[in-house]
C-alpha cells in the first residue's frame, strides 16, 4: 500500500512539472522595441477605434509577444514594459501600432534591463512574421504626429470626434458616456454646454492633467470617448494652441 502511494505521488510530481514545462514552452517569447513618438496610445482592441486603456512614452522599451494586421495597419500586443529600476517590468496588456515604434538595440535593451553585458543581437529583430512596411501600406498619420489647435478640426478619431475643432466639442457635443454611474440617461445625454461652461483656457487645464499622468487618466472613459481625450492630452502637449 506504501509503495503504491508513493507511485502515485511520484506519478502526480512528474505530471506537474510536465505540464509547467509545457505551459511555459507556450509562453510567446519577448520581442524588444523602443518607442519613437512622445506619446503611444494602448489599444484594448488591435484597431483604430478600440478604447484605450494606457499610455506610454517616447523612449520606452516594450516586450511584443503577438501581431496583428487590422484595416492596413501592423498592430502589436505589448505585453509588459521594462521600468526604472532596471529589470523591473511593469504589465501593459494592450496594443500598438507597430508603426511608433523600431527594434531595440542590444545596448538599449542591455541597459533597460540592467545587463552587464549587451544582450545578443537576435533578440532586437523584427521577426519575419512582421509585415514590412511600404510606402503603398502607409497608414495615416495619428494624433502623435498631427498639430492639434482649438479652433481646428480634429484630423482622426472615429465620426463623433474626426472633423469637429475641441471648441465645437466642448460647446455641443453631447457625452457617449455618463461622467460617473448611477445616473438615468435623462441626467447625461445632453450637450455637455448645459452643464458646463468650458473655455480655451480651463480645457486646456484638463488637459494638463492628462499629460502629468496619462496612464492613469486613460483608465477611465472620458464622456465623449477615448479620441477626445487623446485629443486634449496632445494639444495640452502642443501648448493649448
Amino acid at each position: 500500500m506504501r509503495r503504491t502511494l508513493l507511485g502515485a505521488v511520484f506519478g502526480l510530481c512528474a505530471a506537474i512539472v510536465l505540464y509547467a514545462s509545457v505551459t511555459d514552452a507556450q509562453e510567446p517569447a519577448c520581442r524588444f522595441f523602443k518607442l519613437q513618438v512622445d506619446t503611444v496610445n494602448i489599444s484594448k482592441e488591435p484597431r483604430g477605434d478600440s478604447t484605450y486603456i494606457d499610455v506610454l512614452d517616447s523612449g520606452e522599451i516594450v516586450c511584443v509577444t503577438r501581431d496583428q494586421n487590422t484595416d492596413g495597419r501592423d498592430w502589436v500586443f505589448i505585453a509588459h514594459r521594462l521600468a526604472k529600476p532596471a529589470g523591473t517590468q511593469k504589465p501593459v496588456g494592450g496594443w500598438a501600432n507597430l508603426k511608433l515604434m523600431q527594434p531595440a538595440s542590444a545596448a538599449e535593451l542591455a541597459a533597460a534591463q540592467g545587463a552587464a553585458a549587451p544582450a545578443p543581437a537576435a533578440t532586437a529583430q523584427i521577426p519575419a512574421q512582421v509585415p514590412a512596411q511600404t510606402p503603398s501600406a502607409k497608414p495615416p498619420a495619428g494624433p502623435e504626429q498631427q498639430v492639434i489647435r482649438f479652433n481646428e478640426p480634429l484630423p482622426f478619431g472615429p465620426v463623433s470626434v474626426a472633423g469637429k475643432s475641441l471648441q465645437q466639442l466642448a460647446a455641443a457635443a453631447a457625452p457617449q458616456f455618463p461622467p460617473v454611474g448611477g445616473l438615468t440617461d435623462a441626467q447625461w445625454k445632453k450637450p455637455c454646454a448645459s452643464c458646463h461652461r468650458w473655455t480655451k483656457a480651463t480645457l486646456c487645464d484638463v488637459g494638463k492633467t492628462y499629460v502629468k499622468n496619462a496612464a492613469s487618466a486613460f483608465r477611465h472613459q472620458h464622456p465623449d470617448g477615448g479620441p477626445m481625450k487623446v485629443a486634449m492630452l496632445e494639444w495640452a502637449k502642443q501648448g493649448c494652441q
